[in-house]
């Protein structure tokens, strides 16, 4: 397996204006929703394209606040991190990190129009050239949002703009600029057996990444979600026929059906998986921090087990420690990504 590719120009990355151009309830928690927009034909590829794999690339989706219909627009200048992050939640509104599930080309002349132009940082190394013309298809991209309520019955900023949105609507979102590789964190280099271990916010993330395993390696993929209704047919996880027959690929599907608590099931699965069993330690690897993402760090040097966890924060952190703590594999082979956390924004 091929090393992912680096970033060669951190700059090199844009707010693209898009918007809704379907919505599709695709299970009891599970919402698809495209997008789309010119200015995704200067996203990096495939995107570009129109067409191709998208492991688990990921943008940043800017939700506006309420009652705001205009795609969220930032001066992209050296400070607007700290200058937009400073404002408060009910002006600027938020940012949430969504996995690109799928894209294809759609006709120009029946999409949804966007009124809005692409932001590019003024830090650019290079600028982007200006098409003259632009072909009859742009690209449509799908995000699979979690449609989930907390305690009090609230949903988070990102399921409550999907579980209103409407054909037409427009957003915005950061993402890398062609030349530029695509955002991800998928990186299995030379591995002979992969992990994949997911709560329902990864699991866009994991069947994307499925759907392209390459063959020889040994992969268990731990999903867990709220209810046995989340077990999509496989028409709708868009994983190859080929990759699902293989026998040296299992798919773990963990429905939690109110009677478990969120990461439970995937942490004992995942002890399972492994053959070792929850044990106290007296000295444990340091705990990793983070303030934005809230919890991330892409593997590397990655030995012959390759770990990738993804969904809440708390729930990453206890996988973490079942896999460097408990099964003892090194901390460099394992990719984590808190997507979210609970009581906390990411912004």
């Amino acid at each position: 397996m091929a090393a992912a590719r680096k970033i060669s120009d951190p700059n090199r990355f844009a707010i693209f204006p898009v918007a809704v151009s379907a919505v599709k309830r695709i299970s009891e928690h599970y919402l698809r929703i495209s997008l789309t927009g010119p200015a995704l034909h200067a996203f990096a590829g495939p995107v570009n394209a129109g067409q191709g794999f998208m492991h688990d690339a990921y943008i940043k989706l800017l939700i506006p606040p309420p009652g705001e219909t205009k795609p969220t627009d930032i001066e992209l200048n050296e400070d607007w991190r700290s200058q937009w992050f400073c404002r408060p939640e009910h002006e600027r509104g938020w940012m949430r990190t969504y996995t690109l599930r799928a894209v294809r080309r759609v006709d120009v002349a029946t999409a949804p129009e966007v009124t809005a132009s692409l932001r590019t940082s003024t830090m650019l190394c290079s600028q982007i050239p200006l098409r003259t013309s632009l072909p009859h298809w742009q690209p449509e991209v799908d995000i699979d949002f979690v449609l989930h309520e907390d305690e009090n019955g609230v949903m988070g900023p990102g399921s409550a703009w999907a579980a209103q949105a409407q054909v037409g609507d427009m957003i915005s979102f950061f993402g890398p600029l062609d030349p530029e590789p695509l955002w991800t964190t998928w990186n299995p280099e030379h591995a002979n057996r992969a992990l994949i271990c997911v709560d329902e916010t990864g699991v866009p993330a994991a069947l994307s990444i499925a759907g392209s395993l390459p063959e020889g390696v040994t992969t268990d993929i731990l999903l867990e979600v709220p209810s046995d209704t989340d077990i999509p047919e496989e028409r709708l996880t868009l994983i190859n026929d080929e990759v699902l027959n293989r026998n040296s690929v299992s798919i773990h599907w963990l429905a939690r059906n109110r009677q478990t608590e969120r990461g439970q099931q995937l942490c004992s699965r995942l002890r399972s998986v492994l053959d070792v069993e929850r044990k106290s330690l007296t000295a444990q690897e340091p705990e990793p921090e983070g303030m934005w993402p809230v919890l991330w760090n892409v593997a590397e040097d990655i030995g012959d087990t390759y770990v990738f966890l993804a969904g809440e924060s708390s729930v990453v952190r206890s996988l973490r420690r079942i896999c460097v703590n408990e099964a003892g594999i090194d901390k460099k082979s394992v990719s984590f990504m808190g997507y979210w956390k609970e009581g906390r924004a990411e912004g």
